[in-house]
């Protein structure tokens, strides 16, 4: 599949309530460079060693996304990679910008073309800061066979954030899958991010009307204790995990506070 590198959407940050409607947004179909603030195609004899590959299931295979979190100084390669016998979910989880983030469920038989991030210790420490790990996200090393990454050896340990949380409980106890990442034999209905976020609206105000829908988004982004106290009704109701094909990994002393 080609990809247009020199196409300048791939770079776009959005900002206000766009930031929540364009989760998790668009990315190139193939592997490319995030060099100091530009995309380039990675150089054949590019250096992956001392770098973590890091699963990449939302809006972190995005470069605009990238970009908003390393800035325009970093080198962050990123590379096309198959998740297999996992859906990529809704979190039970509303972001500080509005959107219902995403997490991975098992499900048999499922596979999701997908991206790995390749970070050094530094930005494997910043990236940890972005996902909030220990408050919203766990750090996971996944399973031999469930990450396939296209071009690399097939024993290679692959990383990634899951929600501590769990799966937002769309009523009948059961998850749903995000529709924008199309899926070989997905058995997990799929919806959009804002059939989404009216789920959570009605788990926490009690209302799905689209007009306070919008409105509850708002709340939610102008006040934190809101949107924390949302948090703590959704996991009220989430769908935990049982049997996993990942191990989680302490990390300590993560200053999530500027991302939670």
């Amino acid at each position: 599949m080609k990809s247009n590198l020199d196409n300048p959407k791939w770079l776009n940050i959005f900002e206000g309530e766009d930031r929540a409607n364009f989760y998790p947004y668009d990315a190139p179909n193939n592997n490319f460079l995030l060099y100091r603030g530009k995309l380039k195609a990675i150089p054949k004899d590019f250096d992956f060693f001392n770098r973590v590959p890091v699963l990449a299931s939302g809006s972190n295979r995005s470069p605009g996304q990238i970009l908003r979190k390393f800035g325009n100084k970093e080198i962050i390669p990123v590379t096309i990679a198959t998740l297999n016998n996992c859906d990529i979910i809704y979190a039970s989880l509303i972001s500080y910008y509005g959107a219902v983030p995403t997490t991975l469920w098992p499900a048999l038989g499922c596979k999701i073309r997908i991206s790995i991030t390749w970070l050094t210790k530094k930005q494997l420490n910043k990236m940890h800061k972005t996902e909030a790990v220990g408050k919203a996200y766990n750090y996971v090393r996944f399973n031999d066979g469930l990450i396939s990454a296209h071009g690399f050896n097939d024993n290679l340990s692959v990383y990634g954030y899951v929600s501590c949380s769990g799966a937002l409980n769309f009523g009948d106890n059961s998850p749903r899958a995000l529709s924008f990442f199309k899926a070989k034999n997905r058995l997990i209905k799929s919806v959009n991010q804002f059939s989404a976020l009216k789920c959570v609206a009605k788990h926490t105000i009690k209302d799905s009307n689209n007009v306070m829908v919008k409105l509850f988004r708002r709340k939610i982004i102008e006040n934190q204790n809101f949107r924390l106290k949302a948090i703590c009704q959704l996991k009220a109701s989430s769908i935990k995990y049982k049997q996993v094909p990942w191990a989680i990994f302490k990390v300590s002393n993560v200053d999530y506070r500027e991302y939670y």
